[in-house]
């Protein structure tokens, strides 16, 4: 897989609005993602508790995420360059407990690209930019413009010491388990030690 891109569109009333599972080098641009839209919502209050009943209609059962970034790629492939999010418009995150603007997923916990990256992400409610509480151990998403972060370009990281360790990283939005690192690049190396 690799390199798939979506440009323009509207996509609205997922529990995932984009998933890049088990992919890499994905360009997602120019769209608009909403979470739980308004007239979803007057839709489900006109059906009362019918919404409730199987199949269910309701969409906030469980987290919900503007765009969830896999920890598939290991690292060697030939030409990969990590996903790029820009220019995004995302709401409706917010009043469904543990959603996020982004999220990683734990499918694969031994490695995660830190070539991702992200600019000119606009959150345009008070959704949380970030949940990596049940995410892959060590994530870094780097913030080209600082649009996520409403400040400075950086990285948002897995909130534990074991990628904690530079003195500027400030604990992200409570109950997010990250952290943003600004103005500060992060790079990943591989050490092989001979046995």
């Amino acid at each position: 897989g690799g390199r798939l891109s979506v440009k323009g569109g509207y996509l609205s009333d997922n529990p995932v609005g984009i998933d890049i599972d088990h992919d890499h080098s994905d360009v997602i641009s120019d769209t608009v993602i909403v979470g739980l839209s308004a007239s979803y919502q007057r839709v489900l209050d006109q059906m009362g508790a019918a919404a409730k009943k199987h199949p269910s209609r309701e969409l906030c059962t469980g987290s919900m995420f503007g765009v969830r970034i896999d920890s598939f790629h290991s690292g060697s492939l030939f030409g990969a360059t990590g996903s790029h999010l820009t220019n995004l418009n995302i709401s409706g995150f917010e009043n469904c407990g543990g959603s996020s603007v982004l999220h990683v997923d734990d499918s694969d916990v031994r490695y995660f690209d830190t070539r991702n990256r992200i600019e000119s992400i606009r959150i345009m409610d008070k959704s949380p930019p970030i949940n990596l509480c049940d995410a892959e151990p060590q994530v870094a998403i780097r913030d080209i413009d600082g649009s996520s972060s409403g400040g400075a370009p950086g990285f948002w990281i897995s909130d534990n010491p074991a990628i904690r360790a530079h003195p500027d990283c400030i604990s992200g939005p409570e109950q997010s388990c990250a952290s943003f690192c600004p103005n500060v690049c992060l790079r990943t190396m591989t050490v092989m030690v001979p046995s």
